[in-house]
């Protein structure tokens, strides 16, 4: 699959159909969150449903909090102790509400301890008793009342990362995060609260999401767990600022290759971001 620098991807993750679970392919965990974050973005549930299928998970339960905050997710089990998962849907370019989600910066207290970027949770919580994060505790009560008792992992890309993580904080300790191109999400107390769990938080090479200026000015802080993607797609064995820097510098320089084609998007910063190039690069994908 080769590196997507196209526009389309990048706002409109679900253009591409669902990826088959080819044997061939390295179908982990993580790849996995990836794709489920993606299909987060899929408006026919029905192909949601026949995508999970596919993965030989159960049937998907969506949750919706349209009339408040707009934000969408759903979640999926397998049978007995076989995994569960949480996927948050990131933004959607045409969502008032979505961009007015992501653009609320400044830093309120919360629940779960620390402090929080104000859109983020007013997208997860809504009005509290109606928004996302009330419907995902009732499902999860039920599916545990149900016998269900697999571990349970909690996804997202972009805004639907930031989300994902503000659950994992505050509403289901024993879960594992694994993220895609979030951006920071709280404060030093915030991210304090998830050192010791188990949390994956993928970077993809320059994706400007994961290192936005405004928020380090005014006092947010990435939580644990970083897995940093090079230029190449590969998982770097390094997180040394300045390795991570010169890879960056180095992508940024052959990227015009990209750019000058039509219907690209004009910075790898901007194409880095796209949720495709996080699944092609953790599927070994990448050409």
């Amino acid at each position: 699959m080769k590196y997507d620098a196209s526009i389309e991807s990048l706002i409109h993750p679900e253009t591409l159909a669902p990826l088959p679970p080819s044997p061939a392919l390295p179908w982990n965990t993580a790849a996995l969150c990836a794709e489920l974050s993606r299909l987060a973005y899929f408006k026919d549930r029905d192909e949601v449903k026949a995508a999970c299928e596919a993965h030989k998970l159960g049937d998907p339960c969506f949750f919706d909090d349209d009339d408040v905050t707009g934000t969408q997710a759903f979640a999926v089990c397998g049978k007995g102790e076989q995994a569960g998962f949480i996927a948050f849907r990131g933004t959607q370019p045409k969502s008032l509400k979505d961009i007015l989600a992501d653009t609320r910066f400044k830093l309120d207290a919360w629940r779960g301890g620390g402090r929080v970027h104000t859109g983020f949770a007013w997208a997860y919580d809504g009005r509290k008793t109606a928004g996302v994060s009330s419907q995902i505790r009732a499902w999860l009560q039920e599916m545990r009342a149900h016998g269900w008792g697999g571990q349970l992992y909690v996804t997202g890309h972009s805004l639907g990362a930031a989300l994902a993580t503000l659950a994992a904080q505050a509403d289901f300790p024993d879960a594992s995060l694994i993220i895609f191109g979030s951006p920071r999400v709280g404060d030093a107390l915030f991210a304090a609260r998830l050192k010791q769990r188990n949390a994956q938080r993928y970077v993809n090479c320059c994706d400007l999401v994961t290192n936005l200026v405004i928020q380090d000015l005014i006092g947010y802080q990435n939580i644990a767990g970083e897995r940093y993607i090079d230029r190449n797609g590969q998982q770097s064995s390094s997180t040394s600022p300045i390795t991570i820097a010169a890879d960056r510098l180095r992508a940024a320089a052959l990227y015009p290759l990209h750019s000058l084609r039509p219907w690209n998007v004009p910075s790898r910063d901007l194409a880095d971001h796209a949720m495709i190039n996080y699944i092609s690069a953790l599927l070994g994908m990448r050409e």
